[in-house]
This record gives structure tokens, sequence and C-alpha cells, in this order.
């Protein structure tokens, strides 16, 4: 995952084993609006998704104060941004993760229920500005993302 940032920052295009082929744009589009839907679009409504649904320790979260979450991310420890881009890979790639990685991390949900990564866990109701945002957000992603997102996100 770093190194498909980085090759993006330098406007070169990504791997496309991430979600296929695109332009570098278009997928720092959707690594921006992850790191949002992570640490901030429900910070109103309850906690951050990533204090319960990260691939980490307890204990890792729990040492990253909730004050955190409105830091910029590139202000936050390495290890907390490593908790964020984990958490963003793994929505990504769903349950291929495993086919790919051999992860010595606790994963927040069975590899059975890998592909509904984050989106089953935004909590409804939240009001209607933030549905509209989280809805326009994911319509802009390519189709390997947002129909997983889609099919996976709970009623409103």
């Amino acid at each position: 995952m770093g190194q498909a940032l980085v090759a993006a920052y330098r406007g070169l295009d990504p791997d496309p084993m991430w979600l296929g082929p695109l332009q570098a744009i278009t997928f720092l589009s959707v690594i921006d609006d992850l790191t949002w839907l992570f640490l901030g679009a429900n910070l109103r409504y309850g906690p951050p998704l990533i204090d319960e649904y990260a691939p980490v320790t307890y204990s890792e979260i729990d040492s990253l104060g909730r004050w955190s979450w409105h830091r910029p991310l590139n202000l936050l420890s390495l290890c907390h941004r490593e908790i964020v881009v984990a958490a963003i890979a793994l929505a990504l790639l769903g349950s291929r993760i495993v086919e790919r990685f051999d992860l010595p991390v606790r994963l927040p949900l069975p590899v059975s229920a890998l592909d509904s990564y984050p989106f089953s866990s935004i909590w409804w109701p939240i009001p209607r500005d933030s549905r509209t945002d989280i809805a326009e957000r994911i319509g802009r992603w390519p189709a390997i993302i947002k129909e997983r997102a889609l099919r996976h996100l709970p009623p409103a």
C-alpha cells in the first residue's frame, strides 16, 4: 500500500491489484474518501469507525486518544498512520487480502465477512447530510469497490 501511495503521489498509476487499472488521481481520491470514512465520517454521532474496526490490537487503538482523529493524518505517529493504512488496504481488498498477504495481525472480522469491511460498520441513522456525503463519495469510486460498498451498506 505504501508503494502504491508513493507512486500515485508521483503521478504514476498504482498497482492494479488494489482497484484494477486506474489513474493515480482516482486512486488517491478513493484513499482520501476511505480515510475520511474511517476517521471523521462518524465523529459527531459516535466513535470513528477505526476505533473498533481496525486490524490491530485493542491496546494500539487505546493508545490513540479520541482527539487524535481530528488531526491531519500526517500528524499522527508512524504507528497510528500504519493502522489507518492497514485498515484502508483491508477495505480495498476485502477477502482478497488473505490470498495476497500473510497477515500477522488480528483481523476485524472473520475472513468470510471481510468483503463487507468497513461498509457494514457504518452506523445508521445518521443525519441526511452525512448520508448524502457518503453516497456522493461512494458514487465516484471505481466499480470494484463501489459495488461492494453499496451491497454491504446497511439500509438507511
